[in-house]
């Protein structure tokens, strides 16, 4: 039986100290808290009401908290990558989640995504902002050729949303009736020429079998001498999210320290795996 030393009904961040154990007493709930400054103390937050929340982590539901919401998606993408690298997103503007229509009829040739938009990029504290394409699919446990998607995804999307034009202005010579009259005689034309934006995968997985752990997946250019060049314009990020989850604030992702919100994103997205499931009647 758990002796409870302390109330910390004054606890206004509960998400963050939660630890997924709960008694009932009479007409309330004992939700028991995390204690920081001292593990082995007892902490708990007292409350009659309780709310149901549906799994996160599950597509429809993912979706339904992040898809048309672009401040929200903004910061959650912000707090868990970007910021810690040095780089902000912004202006994101979300896609149709289904890459092509051929073939829709029959429901072949089809990538339907979780979340797929545009955006723009910069690194911090900088003022020029690149395009970016981005797409971000929620799933649990890892899958069988999950690397295969993510290029078929990046890739797909990157051929059918990269419509930036570039205008470039060239000489070309003249010529009538196809001989060329003075190989001087240059004039100037302009030549539009379609521009492929970088685009980033992301891909959260939910792993608590295998441990795999998170990994950056890029392109590689290897030259005839051997040496090799990396080609950041497709990047995939396959981010095992329970295992940050695990570490309680001391999370690192790609050697870069998460920050408290950014660990409470994590933490909520991983609802089912430190929090009791209940069957809706």
């Amino acid at each position: 039986m758990n002796i409870i030393e302390d109330d910390r009904n004054e606890f206004y961040d509960l998400l963050h100290y939660l630890t997924g154990d709960y008694e009932k007493k009479n007409e309330g709930y004992f939700f028991y808290l995390n204690c920081p400054e001292d593990p082995r103390k007892i902490v708990y937050y007292d409350t009659t009401d309780i709310i149901l929340i549906p799994d996160p982590a599950l597509d429809a539901n993912f979706k339904a908290i992040f898809l048309n919401r672009s401040k929200r998606f903004e910061n959650f993408l912000n707090c868990i990558y970007f910021n810690p690298n040095d780089l902000e997103i912004s202006d994101i503007e979300f896609i149709s989640g289904e890459f092509t229509k051929i073939g829709s009829i029959y429901n072949i040739n089809n990538l339907r995504t979780d979340i797929a938009c545009k955006g723009k990029i910069r690194k911090k504290n900088a003022e020029k902002k690149d395009d970016i394409l981005l797409d971000v699919e929620m799933q649990i446990n890892w899958i069988e050729k999950s690397d295969d998607k993510s290029f078929e995804y990046g890739s797909v999307l990157r051929n059918h949303y990269s419509n930036k034009i570039r205008e470039q202005h060239f000489l070309e010579k003249m010529e009538e009736n196809k001989k060329i009259k003075d190989e001087g005689n240059m004039i100037k034309k302009k030549k539009e020429e379609r521009v492929f934006l970088d685009t980033l995968v992301i891909g959260l997985i939910l792993d608590d079998k295998s441990m795999n752990k998170s990994s950056i997946i890029k392109l590689i250019k290897e030259k005839i001498d051997g040496t090799t060049i990396a080609i950041d314009n497709i990047k995939i990020l396959e981010i095992n999210l329970f295992s940050l989850m695990k570490k309680f604030m001391k999370a690192k992702l790609f050697g870069k320290t998460i920050s408290k919100e950014g660990f409470d994103w994590i933490k909520f997205i991983c609802l089912r795996t430190w929090e009791k499931n209940t069957k809706i009647q």
